[in-house]
């Protein structure tokens, strides 16, 4: 079918005027179905990832070391990062991260920057860590650490059952999220970059 100059003007015209209508009070989904307010998702968006390196240690160097595990277990993975889960970012994690930031397309900077942690949470956009989009134990996991770090008190068994839910609903609800249960990429970001 072929459209005329005219007709594209015009279509483009009132996509736009339709796409500038849309309120603005719904800006992003954290997960599937969601939506959270705009002044929530840029006071998220705002956090800075925290940078770690060769010799840091914490809980947030100990979600990652899951994370890895967790994504070496998918298909086409480059490796097998059998890194220890320890929270030390030592050589083995090192080596690991600058595999993995070279099979993500991911700058290899061997640190636990910015980029990584986008990479991480960009994978949440579509599948959630929710216990029903087929997450790994690991993923769940490392989320079972994060919201300890912030005082939760769960098991970390990576089972995502009843009371990492309500971990997550409760984190969510105190952060001005949608209490939906899902880690998507803003409850990620949110586990991540704020203070505990």
């Amino acid at each position: 079918m072929r459209m005329t100059t005219r007709k594209l003007v015009a279509t483009a015209a009132i996509g736009a005027t339709a796409f500038a209508a849309a309120p603005a009070a719904v800006a992003f989904a954290d997960g599937p179905g969601t939506r959270e307010s705009a002044s929530v998702v840029q006071q998220i968006q705002q956090q800075t990832w925290p940078v770690y390196q060769r010799g840091d240690e914490g809980e947030d160097i100990r979600a990652a070391q899951h994370l890895l595990r967790g994504y070496s277990l998918e298909p086409g993975a480059s490796a097998r990062y059998d890194v220890p889960t320890n929270g030390v970012f030592d050589g083995v994690t090192e080596q690991a991260l600058l595999s993995f930031q070279g099979w993500r397309n991911v700058p290899q900077t061997g640190k636990l920057d910015g980029a990584t942690w986008d990479n991480f949470s960009s994978e949440l956009e579509n599948r959630p860590i929710d216990g029903d989009h087929g997450n790994n134990a690991e993923h769940v996991t490392a989320v079972q650490v994060l919201l300890n770090k912030h005082g939760a008190n769960i098991a970390e068994d990576g089972v995502f059952g009843t009371n990492t839910r309500n971990a997550v609903k409760s984190f969510q609800s105190d952060h001005g999220l949608e209490p939906d249960g899902d880690v998507g990429p803003l409850t990620f970001k949110a586990l991540v970059a704020t203070s505990a």
